[in-house]
């Protein structure tokens, strides 16, 4: 079971019901241990006792001037996991190929000899071929080493291949040159191979690559996934005559997340049976709003 609500904030509501929610934010009921009491509303001002002495929480998304979306109650004593994660902006890869810090460690290669470059996305475990970028030239004898590079970062930069994956330039230091090899997106992870007369000199990592975690993208592929119940499936023909609820997340947007994990009681619409089944609901928030990491804390700090 896992459940995605996409708001805007959590304000504070003190004194005020889930209709003073404007559309898109989110706030919370909390359930008393006692059965025959109404839930209590809170927002951003709920307090980590509160939090501990109810007996289950439920989220609460104003969709619309006349519609909720929620979550399913949370129980206290089934909650398991809960983790916060701030949007994280990706960081392309960058390597390279020598080091025109001196001539002993210099590009320069023998004449007449061919060198082999291959690039690989390492994320994608399906490809037809391990390395399927292949880039092979042969040095002549009667161009520069500098005139050789530039061949070879021209064929890099326009395999029909090899571009999706990198952007190849040239450093050069008076005399001296190397590769800079440029991943073409943060969600690339390059894997370098060389051969021939490139053998000798081995990709060295100038900056790491570093996966972006909450962008628009993501979520908005996350909240697709989670949301197939209500249309928002892979149709391949004739999607448009197919009920769908538009998607609340937005591409430009980058998101910070919340989330839990409890276990639970489940029902499949094919069967009569219950079944205990770990549950999972993720609340994203633009990256600007602070409120999620505040709820996040005094879920985690004890009062």
């Amino acid at each position: 079971m896992e459940k995605i609500l996409i708001g805007s904030t959590i304000p504070v509501l003190t004194s005020k019901t889930l209709a003073d929610l404007t559309i898109g934010q989110i706030g919370m009921l909390l359930y008393n241990q006692d059965e025959s009491k109404a839930p209590i509303v809170v927002g951003s001002e709920v307090t980590n006792a509160q939090l501990v002495a109810a007996r289950g929480v439920q989220f609460v998304r104003r969709d619309t001037a006349d519609s909720f979306d929620s979550s399913v109650v949370i129980p206290n004593k089934t909650r398991r996991n809960i983790n916060y994660q701030a949007y994280v902006a990706g960081v392309a890869g960058v390597f390279k190929l020598g080091d025109n810090g001196a001539a002993g460690t210099s590009l320069t290669f023998t004449d007449n000899e061919e060198g082999n470059i291959r690039f690989a996305d390492l994320t994608n475990t399906y490809q037809d071929q391990f390395f399927p970028a292949n880039i092979s030239l042969t040095k002549k004898s009667t161009e520069t080493v500098l005139q050789y590079l530039n061949r070879l970062v021209t064929k890099i930069n326009t395999d029909p291949v090899a571009k999706t994956l990198v952007t190849a330039s040239i450093e050069t230091a008076t005399t001296n040159y190397q590769m800079k090899l440029v991943s073409a997106s943060s969600d690339i992870k390059l894997g370098i191979a060389t051969d021939g007369i490139l053998a000798p000199f081995q990709p060295i990592i100038v900056t790491a690559r570093r996966l972006a975690k909450g962008t628009g993208a993501q979520i908005n592929k996350i909240e697709q996934d989670l949301t197939v119940f209500k249309g928002n499936g892979n149709y391949i023909d004739n999607g448009d005559l197919y009920y769908k609820e538009p998607l609340k997340s937005n591409v430009g947007t980058n998101y910070n997340t919340l989330s839990l994990s409890w276990t639970g009681m489940a029902q499949p619409t094919v069967s009569t049976s219950m079944f205990v089944a770990n549950a999972n609901i993720l609340i994203c928030m633009p990256e600007a709003d602070t409120t999620l990491a505040a709820l996040y804390a005094v879920f985690t700090t004890p009062a």
